[in-house]
C-alpha cells in the first residue's frame, strides 16, 4: 500500500486531497469534468468501460494497488475501489480531482504523475483510461510512466481507436489523435513497455460514430461547439431508450462475454492494451 503521507512535495488539503507543488495545463475542456460527472454513473458507455477494465485488471495485475492517472472525475477510481481495489486518483484538474473525493474516492492526488515521486516499489499497477490522447508529447510522458514503474509493473490503457473516426468531438474533448493497434504498439514499446495483449472494444458504435460524428464533419455540416456540443455529446453518453438502447446493451454485453472469454474484438471505436515494464 502507497501512503501519500510518505510521499515527497504533497501537501493534504482542507478538502482531503493532496496537492503537488506545480500545476500543469492539460489539453481537457474546463467544464469538461462537472459535463462528465452528470451523466457518467447512468451512461452505458462508462458502465461497459469499467467492466472491461476490471476483467482485465483482475486477470492481468499484479496486486490490489492501482493508480488511476488522468483519471478525472475518479468514475473507474471509485468503481475498482468498491471492487476490492486499493486505488489512488490521479487527476491535475481541481474539478475532476474534487468530483473524485465527492464520489468517494478515499485517496486522491491533485496533480500529475510528472510532479509526484513515488517511493519503495513504485507504481506497481496503473492505468491510463482515455489520457494519452490528449497529451501531445505522448512519446516523453508514456517514458515518464515507465520510469515510474518497477520492472513487472503493469499498465493498462484505453484510447479512441481509428483516426478514420475524427470528428468535431475529438476536438472538443482537447484530442490530439486518435489510435489503431499499431500506433498504440509503437507507443508502448519504445516507452520501454512489452504489450502482452490488445484489442478493440465498443464494435457497435463504430457505424454510428461515423454516420453521426465523422461524416457530418467531413461534409463540413458539424463543428466543434463548445455550447452545444458538450449538451449533445452528454446526451449521447447516456444512450437511447426503448429498443434501440436494449439491442445496444444486449450487443455490448455480447461483447463482453466474448473478451472475458478469453477472445478479442476486431473493431472498436475504442482500444485496450495490457503492457507491462520490461526487464
Amino acid at each position: 500500500m502507497i501512503e501519500l503521507s510518505d510521499l515527497p512535495g504533497l501537501h493534504l488539503g482542507e478538502d482531503g486531497i493532496y496537492y503537488t507543488e506545480d500545476s500543469r495545463q492539460v489539453s481537457y475542456p474546463e467544464a469538461g469534468h462537472d459535463r462528465c460527472f452528470d451523466v457518467e454513473d447512468d451512461s452505458f458507455w462508462f458502465q461497459h468501460r469499467n467492466r472491461i477494465i476490471r476483467l482485465f485488471a483482475d486477470e492481468y495485475g499484479v496486486d490490489k494497488t492501482f493508480v488511476d492517472i488522468g483519471g478525472g472525475n475518479g468514475c473507474v477510481a471509485d468503481f475498482l475501489q468498491r471492487s476490492g481495489y486499493d486505488v489512488i486518483l490521479l487527476e491535475p484538474g481541481y474539478h475532476g480531482a474534487a468530483n473524485g473525493r465527492k464520489r468517494g474516492v478515499k485517496r486522491v492526488i491533485c496533480g500529475a504523475l510528472q510532479d509526484v515521486t513515488f517511493t519503495g516499489k513504485g507504481l506497481t499497477q496503473a492505468g491510463m483510461f482515455d489520457v494519452v490522447e490528449h497529451i501531445e508529447d505522448d512519446r516523453s510522458f508514456m517514458r515518464s510512466v515507465c520510469d515510474a514503474m518497477p520492472v513487472g509493473g503493469m499498465l493498462l490503457i484505453t484510447v479512441p481507436a481509428y483516426q478514420g473516426l475524427w470528428s468535431y468531438h475529438d476536438v472538443e474533448a482537447g484530442h490530439y489523435r486518435r489510435h489503431d493497434r499499431r500506433s498504440l504498439l509503437r507507443l508502448c514499446t519504445e516507452a520501454g513497455f512489452t504489450v502482452e495483449h490488445s484489442t478493440y472494444f465498443f464494435a457497435p458504435l463504430v457505424v454510428p460514430i461515423w454516420l453521426q460524428k465523422t461524416l457530418p464533419t467531413k461534409l463540413g455540416l458539424a463543428k466543434a461547439d463548445a455550447g452545444r456540443g458538450n449538451q449533445r455529446t452528454a446526451r449521447q453518453l447516456k444512450g437511447s431508450p426503448g429498443l434501440l438502447g436494449k439491442a445496444v446493451a444486449k450487443a455490448l454485453d455480447l461483447e463482453f462475454s466474448r473478451l472475458a472469454a478469453g477472445k478479442t474484438i476486431p473493431i472498436g471505436s475504442s482500444l485496450l492494451a495490457v503492457a507491462r515494464k520490461s526487464a
